[in-house]
């Protein structure tokens, strides 16, 4: 954000995704939610990697929001943060840990939360796609006015439409 003009519109992407298999598991330190997947060792250990990797994001993130509003923008910047898919820990009790191993709740839910200056703060609960986030910002920050289906598959998020079905994948499936 330094070096660019003021008055000139700016786009980041940031992909965050630290070594959680390097990360300590070490039960010493108390974290919270440990009382969380008590019932498999592995799920247990690995709901500690976990954790301690989205720490390292958290304060990368702060960084992040930090930059903005100490350059001014705070007001004039949406921060979308996403994640492309969920992360099981035998939530089942089928054995399933990580991802893309079923269709688990757990493993097809993903983080949606978008900062947008001006929209009042809220929980939205209706299923909606990654297709919906191009959508959205055409529409809303570009004022994009003709129909969605020239350009997307998506709908804009904030109409708070529930997608009946989703189709979703993974390395070798789809459902």
């Amino acid at each position: 954000l330094g070096g660019r003009p003021q008055d000139q519109p700016f786009f980041g992407f940031l992909y965050y995704d630290p070594p959680r298999a390097e990360m300590s598991a070490d039960p010493a330190e108390t974290l919270p939610l440990d009382e969380r997947f008590t019932g498999n060792a592995e799920a247990r250990e690995d709901w500690r990697r976990y954790r301690r990797s989205l720490g390292i994001i958290d304060v990368e993130l702060g960084r992040v929001f930090d930059a903005i509003a100490g350059a001014g923008l705070a007001e004039d910047t949406v921060v979308i943060v996403a994640s492309d898919h969920g992360y099981e820990f035998d939530d089942n009790g089928l054995g399933y840990i990580g991802h893309a191993s079923n269709y688990s709740a757990a493993q097809l839910r993903s983080v949606l939360s978008i900062r947008w200056p001006g929209r009042e703060p809220g929980h939205r609960e209706h299923r909606s796609s990654h297709m919906d986030l191009p959508v959205t910002l055409l529409q809303d920050l570009f004022g994009c006015t003709n129909d969605p289906a020239d350009y997307a598959l998506g709908r804009n998020l904030f109409l708070g439409q529930s997608w009946d079905w989703i189709i979703t994948g993974s390395y070798v499936s789809h459902a």
